[in-house]
């Protein structure tokens, strides 16, 4: 009897196991497990579909985030790498490119365009007698007007640098500098400078006490520079349009340009890619008409400049600078010093004295240890740091033979 109540209670729980198995399978058709659940909803970032969307990637593998790189050095900035377009470099356009040298991208020389004689004239370039005559010696004439870019005044005109007037001139004691331009310290030493056969050599010559000195000086008819009266002693075709790259005080690339004489035009671009090459400083390199040819303006703006037509400080004789074939680097910091005769000094600009001690240690001081110093000489330059009666330590000039 109690065998028959065991075999009937086993096989009545057994139907109960699998009606519950029934049971279950039918009401958790649509259910997941716990892993399943996990996969799907874990924080991966990627959103899960909103209900009723088909979930087509679901078998696309998710990509993963990308490596870091470590940071690299970016290259200094080419042509067209929103570097604002200078002066010159906007009037000259494309307008030379067939008579452009170039040494490498953003380091090359070319002639003046006519949209930049006329921007230079009556500020670095003097405008002619016949222009000044009951006019404004600041007008700007066009480069077909005096001595043009494409006009030769006679086969004389275009002289060498050493044709200027005598350095021993004796300058009348009332010769008044004029009031639109203020004479440089890079000026090349006044009538006891003995600097030797580099200066502009000629006769000897008084001033009148009439005469204005400035930017805009008419060359003396009577001065042995071989040009033509009232027209200046080099032409808009003696000159040539520089464009560089260099490094400013930031240790940023920048675009610079100059003007120069066409003798050391390639001098300059060699001089100055080199200079580019090991990150030599300049803190600006702006045409000197961006000062309106006021030479202190420039230096005591730091401005690194070539081409101004003026003459020597205290003299009437033209400088070098008057025939494009003198340069001044970093002038703040390599001040033009002259000595009187009580033994004082005087500073040119004179808000630069402190760096007129050469025994001091600063930065972008000039010396014969310093790249640019060796560099310029190696292109046959002399450094007015060099010289006896006075010391230009921003000066570079250069002679033609």
């Amino acid at each position: 009897m109690n065998k028959t109540k065991l075999i009937r209670a086993f096989f009545t729980l057994t139907a109960i196991i699998v009606l519950a198995v029934l049971l279950n399978r039918l009401f958790m058709r649509n259910s997941m497990s716990l892993s399943e659940y996990v996969q799907q909803n874990a924080p991966s970032g990627v959103p899960s579909p909103l209900p009723g969307e088909t979930d087509a990637n679901e078998d696309e593998e998710i990509p993963s985030s990308p490596e870091i790189s470590p940071s690299v050095v970016a290259p200094p900035p080419e042509s067209g790498d929103n570097v604002p377009q200078l002066t010159g470099a906007a009037l000259n356009g494309d307008s030379q490119l067939e008579q452009r040298y170039t040494l490498c991208e953003n380091f090359y020389f070319e002639p003046l365009s006519d949209n930049l004689c006329r921007y230079i004239t009556g500020v670095s370039y003097p405008a002619s007698r016949q222009e000044n005559q009951g006019g404004d010696p600041k007008q700007k004439t066009g480069p077909d007007q005096g001595a043009g870019a494409n006009q030769k005044t006679g086969a004389s005109q275009e002289t060498g640098p050493n044709q200027g007037a005598d350095t021993n001139q004796e300058a009348g004691s009332d010769q008044e500098a004029g009031s639109s331009q203020k004479t440089s310290p890079d000026q090349e030493a006044g009538s006891s400078q003995e600097t030797g056969s580099d200066q502009e050599t000629g006769s000897s010559q008084k001033t009148g006490s009439d005469q204005v000195t400035g930017a805009n000086q008419e060359t003396d008819p009577d001065q042995k520079t071989g040009a033509a009266p009232g027209q200046p002693v080099v032409t808009f075709e003696d000159l040539r349009y520089v464009h560089i790259l260099h490094y400013d005080f930031d240790g940023n690339v920048a675009e610079g340009e100059l003007i120069c004489n066409a003798a050391i035009a390639r001098d300059l671009v060699e001089i100055f890619y080199e200079l580019y090459r090991s990150e030599y400083q300049l803190e600006r390199v702006r045409l000197i008409d961006e000062y309106d040819g006021d030479a202190i303006a420039s230096m005591e703006d730091n401005n690194t400049s070539c081409f101004n037509y003026r003459v020597v400080e205290g003299t009437s004789s033209l400088s070098k600078h008057a025939y494009g074939l003198a340069i001044d680097i970093n002038p703040f910091y390599n001040p033009y010093v002259t000595y009187n005769g009580d033994g004082s000094e005087k500073v040119s600009p004179a808000a630069a004295a402190f760096y007129a001690d050469r025994s001091a240690s600063f930065a972008y001081k000039i010396d014969e240890e310093d790249l640019c110093y060796k560099l310029f000489l190696d292109h046959g330059f002399i450094w007015g740091g060099n010289w006896n009666s006075s010391k230009d330590y921003q000066h570079f000039q250069k002679s033609l033979d």
